[in-house]
């Protein structure tokens, strides 16, 4: 008898694709990827499921003549209602995109040239003499083939990249030479690029002069065929400080009663955004690396959560001790989130970041003002401008006026040993982590005005989050019940 396969990947619904459908597909345990394609007049659209992620191709023939499909990425499939950048698409957009490239197709115009008006066209003079064989790779050819390439899928910062190399780099209203071939692009044109993106941020502008580098290198390199590997790299002489692409360090934290304003505002806001900003704060970790957490990787023996290296910063399962505040939070959780920890949709972590911080900020307000008019204090409040990243920085402030040694406050919040000690002090200061953490956490108490952890119950420490999911989801309006 024939062994039954491990895994079978879904067969095409029988009335398309759906949302819900989508959000329910699961990787293929054996690794690699398998695709699930729509039907109706978007039959050449495709959901396709990795490891990573899933996103939206089309299927085709797009030159005449073409024997055989191919299959062109549209997009990264988002599972909320407007996607924050065009490198995402929720399923309607992914199907209107559709239509859009078939008819372009049919009418013989290439989807990714179809603004040709705004692009400067090659000219005969933009054919590289050592490209040969008469075969050209234009920039957006061989952005396309870097996206694809295993260097780049490997990547932790793989989603951010493609969404800058997508809006920057493979838009012909922002790049006017994505069409022409890449061995003829010079620095000038490449550094203007840059500079324009640095006048309304200078972090994407770096950000992009890193991509293109990293494109360009890959070009360059052996592991691309002789015919199609690139003779010259007009970016190996651009810098970042010639540009004048100023790295400019942050240095916002928040006040006590900022503080204190965060944590009670966090209490508005119920499950799952509540206890996910109050981790934050009480744990100094990334964003993703909270909004991420799986029960499976808690280990309640030692009490402290494994974030896996696959998932964190440099590449290291790195361990994160609990102090009692943080066990409380966690026993406050519902019981029945699936896999995650914190989720609206019980088959993936949470997202809508921004929404749920703009809430916070805005609970945040009202309760600074409430708070200097017990005061005796009138006027308009002005909150700290901050981002979700600057929470760490505020722990990590906290630690040093706590006397926590800089080693040990270090390795808190992620950041690896340096120097001789990464390669002789294998010890890990989990006792000390352990310690610094419980004492951030009692000084957390210490502001908001609750009891200790070690002592009370719980319903005098924290807001029971133990909701029912399917209410939860009705709550937040998510919509992993509706289809397209």
């Amino acid at each position: 008898m024939p062994m039954k396969a491990l895994f079978e990947p879904p067969e095409r619904p029988e009335k398309g694709l759906t949302h819900s459908f989508i959000i329910g597909l699961r990787a293929n345990p054996l690794g690699g990827h398998y695709d699930v394609a729509d039907s109706g007049e978007t039959t050449s659209l495709r959901i396709r499921v990795s490891q990573r992620a899933k996103k939206f191709y089309m299927s085709a023939r797009w030159r005449k003549g073409a024997t055989s499909a191919t299959s062109r990425l549209l997009g990264e499939f988002w599972e909320g209602d407007d996607a924050p950048l065009p490198c995402f698409l929720t399923l309607a957009g992914a199907r209107q995109k559709t239509r859009e490239w078939e008819k372009l197709r049919r009418a013989g115009t290439d989807p990714r040239t179809a603004n040709a008006s705004e692009v400067t066209p090659p000219s005969p003079d933009d054919i590289s003499s050592g490209e040969k064989d008469g075969i050209t790779t234009s920039f957006a050819a061989l952005a396309e083939e870097y996206l694809k390439s295993d260097g780049f899928q490997g990547k932790r910062s793989r989603q951010k990249s493609e969404g800058r190399i997508l809006y920057y780099l493979l838009d012909p209203k922002r790049n006017p030479w994505m069409n022409r071939p890449a061995s003829n692009i010079s620095d000038t044109e490449i550094a203007q690029l840059v500079v324009a993106i640095n006048q309304h941020s200078s972090s994407q502008a770096r950000q992009v002069l890193q991509d293109i580098k990293q494109m360009y290198k890959y070009g360059t390199s052996a592991r691309r065929p002789k015919p199609l590997r690139l003779t010259s790299n007009p970016t190996a002489g651009l810098k970042s400080k010639d540009l004048e692409l100023k790295n400019v360090e942050r240095q916002v934290i928040l006040t006590d009663d900022e503080i204190v304003a965060y944590w009670r505002a966090s209490e508005t806001l119920g499950y799952p955004y509540g206890p996910f900003f109050q981790l934050l704060l009480v744990l100094m970790q990334r964003r993703g690396d909270i909004a991420n957490a799986r029960w499976n990787e808690i280990d309640w023996r030692n009490r402290v959560i494994k974030i896996p290296g696959d998932r964190f910063k440099s590449g290291v399962m790195h361990l994160v001790p609990l102090p009692d505040l943080a066990v409380k939070i966690i026993n406050a959780l519902p019981t029945d989130s699936g896999d995650y920890l914190l989720t609206t949709t019980l088959t993936s972590p949470i997202a809508g970041f921004s929404d749920a911080t703009a809430r916070l900020k805005a609970a945040m307000t009202v309760e600074l003002a409430r708070m200097n008019e017990e005061r005796g204090m009138h006027g308009t409040v002005v909150l700290t401008k901050f981002r979700l990243h600057d929470i760490r920085r505020v722990g990590r402030t906290g630690l040093s006026a706590l006397h926590v040694p800089k080693e040990v406050a270090e390795l808190v919040i992620g950041h690896g040993k340096k120097g001789l000690d990464r390669i002789y002090n294998l010890y890990e200061y989990l006792p000390e982590m352990r310690d610094a953490l419980q004492k951030w956490a009692e000084h957390i108490e210490t502001l908001v005005g609750l009891s200790p952890s070690s002592s009370g119950s719980q319903s005098e420490i924290l807001p029971d989050f133990r909701v029912n999911i399917s209410s939860m989801r009705d709550r937040y309006s998510i919509c992993a019940n509706r289809d397209a």
